[in-house]
């Protein structure tokens, strides 16, 4: 969901920006076939190759948050953090920013280029992934008649962003993280570790450490290498 900038995501995508890499969980190497999206920049909000998760501009090995502060919540959260199948009235509640009118229902769908990415624990059955091939994007669509799940009903994860986070191979990476997104990201093809993260619109919606990549949505960390807590 390479270059020589790479990020692994645990989620449905590979994207590979101009000089970086990112891919999600689901779509890792080893673990289901990734997708990809091109980007001009490998970072917009005034991040460098010289910060790490949660680091200040020039430290190596910090990481992104208090680690156990939080113990998740229901609801969007703070983040938009809300998978496939949740009822949502705007993008900004959603983990991909998709609110999509379904049948007069507004839903959450998750982006997508595999059928992994819309399946998995925690995540409502039967959705299916339109995408045309794995050069495309599509969304993950809902099976006939399924009815949107109450988003307060919705339990966030408690990782916070730059916390250690695992690549299930499926939707379901990144439901252990705040922000519901989990990646691996490096600028020089480093062999980094996958991180909690979250979509983001510009630098305020991340992480001391991590950048606002606004052509992938998502914050990414500012170092390469970077170590997860």
């Amino acid at each position: 969901m390479g270059q020589t900038l790479r990020v692994r995501k645990l989620l449905p995508l590979l994207l590979l920006a101009a000089c970086a890499d990112l891919k999600t969980a689901p779509s890792d190497a080893d673990g289901g076939a990734p997708s990809s999206t091109s980007s001009s920049s490998s970072s917009s909000s005034g991040g460098s190759s010289g910060t790490t998760p949660g680091g200040g501009s020039s430290s190596s090995g910090a990481t992104g948050g208090s680690s156990g502060t939080l113990s998740g919540g229901t609801g969007p959260g703070p983040h938009g953090s809300l998978p496939n199948g949740y009822c949502c009235t705007k993008n900004e509640e959603c983990r991909w920013r998709n609110c999509a009118d379904v049948g007069g229902v507004k839903m959450c769908l998750d982006t997508c280029r595999h059928q992994e990415t819309c399946t998995g624990k925690g995540l409502p059955s039967g959705f299916t992934c339109d995408a045309a091939s794995v050069y495309d994007d599509g969304s993950c669509r809902p099976p006939a008649g399924f009815a949107c799940l109450d988003p307060g009903t919705f339990s966030r994860g408690g990782k916070l962003t730059g916390e250690c986070c695992t690549a299930t191979g499926d939707g379901s990476a990144g439901l252990e993280c705040e922000g519901a997104l989990c990646i691996t990201y490096s600028r020089s093809s480093n062999d980094n570790p996958f991180v909690c993260s979250n979509a983001c619109e510009s630098g305020s919606d991340c992480a001391k450490g991590f950048t606002c990549e606004v052509t992938l949505g998502m914050c990414v960390p500012g170092n390469d290498p970077y170590v997860c807590e």
